[in-house]
């Protein structure tokens, strides 16, 4: 059953080998496969087994057959619309440099010691483990509301988290693996391998480059999400790779890149689907459509609703499924009316000096990072005469985008929850992503 992964796994890698563009590198392939393959192990099974009854054993054959199916059609059009020039369609690709190298070593490294790591984190045994292993004795999710009747303090606890990990999780045991704790330590070298191919492609000295990459991979923060099993990572990893993809759009115009990362901000949201962070990469879409010339007002309308469309896709079936299955999940899921009118209640002297304390505690670990950030923007305002580049303004947008969504949120839950000052570290790691943003943006920056 484990060749069923290895043989599904391959099939994905030959067909983004075709689909992407003839010098893309082998680092960049590795990544997307991985991100591609473990989300669609997320979900898929998962809608096959709530709406179709497709037991979770089935899990692998499943993914084997989305997997051929991609790269049947891939390879049929490439046949028939590009012709191949007398050139295998899988080439191969370019002799490694030392750094790349070096980089594949300690990817190995990282992924033999998930191997080796059992299942940590309060949450992740009580939660995201325990669901899948309640979805292996062959329970639904939607029958797990009978079990909440026993938490007074967090009703509806199996719930408060979209199931993306927990299949994953689910998956693997079904195929008799029970080392999951790998599972995180490849989103851990995918998010670290899209973070080298932009720092490396970026015309600053390479010390410079070097130094950058090191704080992010040496980040206790970041190190730690490798030795537990909760979704942080797995929504970075997802988030940086739909940011890697904006990027190769800013510069090629490939719709390909569009696509592909408005699919990983999909998977994104059927991680975590509290923070809607993914709100900044539509704002910074659109801006990149909008601002392309040469094409047609439809075709940017076509664009843009297309990268809109498919992140909403997977949080609007989490959103319709809780409605159908439990209701509601309390004050986590708030209407627009509710949250504007909680944010104008909170706006009062005290509470927003609160706040703050409360902002500047939580994010004081990552307070470097952001310096970062402010750093970059005086430099590129006193240091540079120029005006910003297409991907600094995708980076820009993100992080005003998350920026108000931090203070926004943290207003509203002041005024609707008890304990809202009481999650300091939860919010720290909800806003993990401002590291890797951070010095991707300080790269940008400081290119002549």
């Amino acid at each position: 059953m484990i060749l069923l992964f290895f043989i599904s796994y391959l099939f994905l890698f030959f067909w983004l080998k075709l689909l992407l563009p003839k010098k893309t590198e082998f680092l960049e392939i590795f990544s997307t496969t991985s991100l591609i393959f473990l989300g669609l192990s997320g979900f898929i099974p998962f809608i096959l087994r709530e709406y179709v009854g497709i037991g979770y054993r089935f899990s692998g054959y499943e993914i084997l057959l989305i997997a051929f199916l991609l790269l049947t059609i891939e390879i049929f059009l490439k046949r028939k619309y590009k012709f191949i020039r007398g050139k295998a369609p899988l080439k191969g690709f370019n002799k490694p440099k030392l750094p790349t190298i070096l980089f594949t070593i300690l990817s190995a490294v990282i992924l033999l010691r998930g191997f080796l790591l059992p299942i940590r984190g309060w949450d992740a045994i009580s939660l995201y483990d325990s669901r899948a292993r309640i979805f292996l004795s062959g329970l639904k999710l939607s029958e797990l509301k009978d079990l909440s009747t026993y938490d007074d303090f967090n009703y509806y606890y199996y719930f408060s988290y979209p199931p993306m990990t927990s299949v994953i999780h689910t998956v693997f045991y079904s195929l008799g693996i029970s080392r999951v704790m790998v599972v995180y330590a490849l989103f851990f070298c995918s998010f670290l391998a899209y973070l080298y191919l932009l720092l490396r492609k970026s015309r600053i000295h390479n010390f410079l480059k070097v130094g950058l990459f090191l704080s992010v991979l040496l980040n206790s923060l970041l190190l730690g999400q490798i030795n537990i099993a909760y979704t942080n990572l797995p929504l970075i990893a997802f988030q940086v790779g739909a940011l890697y993809y904006l990027l190769r759009y800013s510069e090629e115009k490939s719709l390909t890149h569009l696509v592909i990362s408005s699919v990983l901000l999909a998977f994104g949201n059927w991680t975590r689907s509290l923070e809607p962070i993914f709100v900044g990469f539509i704002f910074a879409a659109f801006y990149l459509i909008i601002s392309e010339k040469g094409k047609s007002l439809a075709r940017k309308l076509f664009l843009g609703i297309g990268y809109l469309l498919i992140p909403f896709v997977t949080r609007t079936i989490w959103f319709n499924y809780l409605h159908t299955s439990v209701g509601s999940i309390g004050e986590t899921t708030p209407g627009l009316g509710t949250i504007l009118t909680r944010i104008l209640d909170s706006l009062y002297i005290a509470n927003l000096i609160e706040v703050v304390f409360f902002i500047f505690i939580a994010l004081f670990p990552i307070m470097l990072y952001i310096f970062l950030i402010i750093i970059s923007l005086i430099y590129r305002k006193l240091g540079i005469p120029r005006t910003y580049s297409k991907r600094e303004a995708v980076l820009i947008i993100i992080i005003s985008t998350m920026v108000l969504l931090m203070v926004g949120g943290t207003l509203y839950f002041s005024t609707t929850f008890s304990w809202w000052n009481r999650i300091p570290e939860s919010f720290l790691r909800s806003n993990l992503l401002l590291i890797p943003i951070s010095v991707i943006f300080l790269s940008l920056a400081m290119e002549k």
